[in-house]
């Protein structure tokens, strides 16, 4: 039954008769249209007390006597609702997950105390929820970590709207060391302490480093400390000991050939200085000869070196590092071209203690188009 438009702007005599009657035979009335429309009306804040009062009782009733659809649709007006009463919100969020989970992610009407309670008498969905929410403080952030699920804790450290204390973080790292998507989130955290990006540096993916510079813009010594751990940093510092210029290309082929000349350890390369072997990896990887991968190099101009990148092997979204780097480092290359004698190694100045590096543009294309 649908309420005519004068009735739509407010509780009235009609409604109180059609509850009546609901109430006395629930089978012989149509109470969707009926449900959802009250639900709509009690959402507005033009209600006197009274009918406010008349509304909620009127909500009570109707809920346990419709579809899951229905219910569905009163939620979408009600979820948002600063005066709805906590008992109504409870009985929605007590209902199927389709009912549940948008009243619970975002009503305003629940305390800490109760989201706390519900993380930890719920499932995985619920948790979720309420670590979705706009705004969630650190004790319901340590209860849905002391939750011990991998899902609804990635979902609260992607979620800029949550605090987290630096307890709650370390407790991250002891629970989930084997989590991608978790260590992934807790690398993104832009309020991330440097002491537990220390603790979570051998435990991230080469490429999530870059991602926690990109994120964090932290200072050359921890970024340094951070690079060099993992294999791919104790393969830099065996080729930093090199001092020929054979070594580095001979060192390249080998990686090469293995299936070994990965491209965050490339990307490592140019960042830590390396440019004798960044040449020879890259001209091994697009199948380039040294000398012209040399000449476009030391132009330090973006086109042309596009053009070499995309012969490459490196994904595409590295690009955005690679060329960076290249720009910024196109003066140092010209002039360490000419004084090269062709056979000692040449190392040009690490990017993150360069001023004019352009550390949130290299550190954006990181984060912004992947790591992977």
């Amino acid at each position: 039954m649908q309420m005519r438009q004068s009735e739509q702007d407010g509780l009235s005599s009609w409604s109180r008769s059609y509850l009546e009657r609901f109430l006395e035979d629930p089978g012989a009335v149509e109470t969707g249209d009926f449900s959802i429309n009250v639900s709509r009306i009690y959402a507005k804040e033009e209600l006197s007390e009274a009918e406010r009062l008349e509304a909620t009782e009127i909500l009570r009733a109707l809920i346990p006597a419709v579809e899951v659809t229905v219910r569905q649709a009163m939620v979408d007006h009600l979820k948002s609702c600063e005066f709805l009463p906590q008992d109504i919100c409870m009985t929605f969020i007590e209902d199927v997950e389709t009912v549940a989970i948008p009243m619970l992610e975002f009503t305003s009407v629940l305390t800490d105390a109760d989201l706390i309670d519900i993380v930890r008498s719920k499932g995985e969905s619920h948790q979720s929820a309420v670590a979705n929410r706009s705004s969630v403080s650190e004790p319901v952030s340590e209860a849905i970590v002391d939750s011990g699920n991998a899902g609804p804790v990635a979902t609260l450290l992607n979620n800029d709207g949550a605090r987290l204390w630096e307890e709650t973080m370390e407790n991250v790292v002891r629970l989930f060391p084997d989590s991608v998507p978790v260590q992934k989130a807790l690398a993104g955290r832009p309020d991330l302490p440097p002491q537990i990006a220390e603790k979570i540096s051998h435990l991230i993916s080469d490429g999530l480093h870059f991602e926690m510079m990109a994120r964090h813009g932290a200072a050359a010594d921890l970024l340094e400390g951070l690079m060099q751990q993992g294999g791919e940093g104790a393969t830099l510092e065996l080729l930093a000991g090199y001092d020929r210029i054979e070594d580095a290309d001979d060192f390249a082929r080998q990686l090469y050939q293995s299936q070994r000349l990965t491209t965050t350890l490339v990307l490592r390369a140019i960042y830590f200085g390396q440019l004798d072997f960044f040449e020879f990896a890259l001209a091994r990887s697009s199948q380039t000869d040294v000398k012209e991968v040399r000449r476009v190099l030391e132009l330090g101009a973006e086109p042309p070196f596009k053009q070499l990148y995309r012969k490459s092997d490196f994904p595409a979204q590295f690009y955005p590092a690679f060329g960076a780097a290249v720009v910024r480092l196109g003066p140092e290359i010209k002039m360490l071209q000419k004084e090269w004698n062709g056979e000692s190694r040449r190392v040009v100045n690490r990017l993150a203690a360069r001023r004019d590096f352009d550390r949130k543009g290299f550190e954006a294309a990181l984060h912004c188009h992947g790591t992977r």
